[in-house]
């Protein structure tokens, strides 16, 4: 069984997909989209996702989710492809990463 440093993910499921999203953080650093842009992106589906589940569409709040994930691994791939890592960039997106984790839904 895989490592799971973070409790939730195996490590091997996490390497497999950001190397699935790595060409989509390389177009988006190439078209100069900024790492910070993406973690508001991030956020906003965060609240989407809340207000989803939050009407009982599981599947589309599952796809929303989802997305929500994938931009917080893109967020940071942008910023080891562009070298645009800043201090204001990490705490912002630590930032965001609490919001959305104590304003989950909780399983009933």
């Amino acid at each position: 069984m895989s490592e799971t440093p973070n409790g939730i993910i195996p490590v091997n499921v996490e390497r497999w997909f950001t190397r699935l999203l790595h060409p989509i953080a390389a177009f988006l650093s190439r078209i100069g989209v900024s790492p910070d842009a993406v973690s508001i992106v991030g956020l906003f589906f965060g609240l989407l996702a809340g207000l989803v589940l939050a009407f009982d569409h599981l599947h589309w709040g599952l796809i929303v989710l989802v997305l929500m994930g994938s931009s917080d691994i893109v967020d940071g791939e942008i910023a080891k492809i562009s070298g645009r890592t800043t201090r204001f960039g990490a705490i912002l997106d630590s930032t965001f990463d609490r919001c959305l984790l104590y304003t989950s839904p909780s399983p009933r």
